[in-house]
């Protein structure tokens, strides 16, 4: 395959390109205009590439216009976030992609437009589901021995994903999920309690909240400290490594834990949401 900066593609097939009987043009396709040279990566038997349109596999240029290609783009759900990040970018390059095997997602990280961008944008290559890692400032990307490492703009090296902590801060996750009018659309609700159900290994202290009226702002994430100190629960031993008659003992289903518990909550509005950090 060759393609150009405009977006055309050019697909050949054959094992000899000096044989011309082993080597023939399958077609060209457009589309649109790619966001500089790191921006093709492969997922299963196709190409994804990282164009004005979005995160487009090349499959679907086969039978589609270059026009209606957002429409099969692995970045549609996020489509107002990608347009924000053209319009910031302008002419600049600095486009990074990258696929991250042993996470099963790719990174996807823009030009930065200010002097201290710290995000980037991830995908799970499953689901399709996309996310937002913050306090990551990267000038480049790449995948090295199926881990994940950025530079930043002072030379530093950072390798991603691995410790408790987020270079000495503590992780905050924050999760709104999709508004919903409940069976009443244009009637208003009010909401007084919320229950949550976890599962996991390390100690959490989940907090819940509402939005409403499709306006998803988080409250203050929960002190980590005072997490640490509540829970024991997901801390156990690890054969061979653990500490006799001291570390906790595993306790099936994998060494996970449950919480389940109701939280108050104060929320007043028509289509609602369930927050979460």
């Amino acid at each position: 395959m060759f393609a150009t900066d405009q977006g055309e593609f050019a697909v050949f097939g054959g094992a000899d390109p000096g044989n011309p009987d082993d080597w023939s043009l399958n077609g060209v396709f457009d589309l649109g205009e790619p966001l500089g040279r790191r921006s093709i990566l492969t997922v299963g038997g196709d190409l994804i590439v990282a164009t004005r349109a979005g995160l487009v596999p090349i499959s679907a240029a086969l039978n589609k216009d270059v026009a209606q290609l957002k429409l099969d783009a692995l970045s549609r759900s996020i489509d107002p976030d990608w347009r924000r990040e053209l319009t910031l970018a302008g002419n600049r390059g600095g486009w990074r992609l990258a696929k991250w095997e042993s996470r099963n997602m790719a990174i996807f990280s823009p030009p930065p437009h200010e002097a201290e961008q710290s995000y980037c944008y991830a995908v799970n290559l499953e689901t399709n589901a996309w996310t937002k890692f913050t306090g990551w400032q990267i000038g480049d990307l790449q995948v090295l021995g199926g881990s994940l490492y950025y530079g930043n703009e002072d030379g530093e090296i950072y390798l991603c994903d691995v410790g408790g902590t987020d270079n000495g801060d503590a992780f905050e996750c924050c999760a709104c999920f999709a508004f919903d009018h409940l069976g009443s659309i244009g009637a208003l609700k009010t909401a007084h309690a919320l229950r949550g159900l976890w599962r996991y290994r390390t100690p959490i202290k989940p907090t819940l909240s509402i939005a409403v009226d499709y306006n998803s702002n988080f409250r203050a994430t929960p002190n980590a400290a005072s997490n640490a100190a509540q829970s024991t629960g997901g801390q156990q031993a690890s054969w061979d490594t653990a500490t006799w008659d001291e570390d906790y003992w595993a306790e099936g289903n994998e060494g996970y834990q449950f919480l389940e518990k109701w939280e108050p909550v104060s929320g007043h509005g028509k289509p609602w949401a369930c927050r979460c950090s």
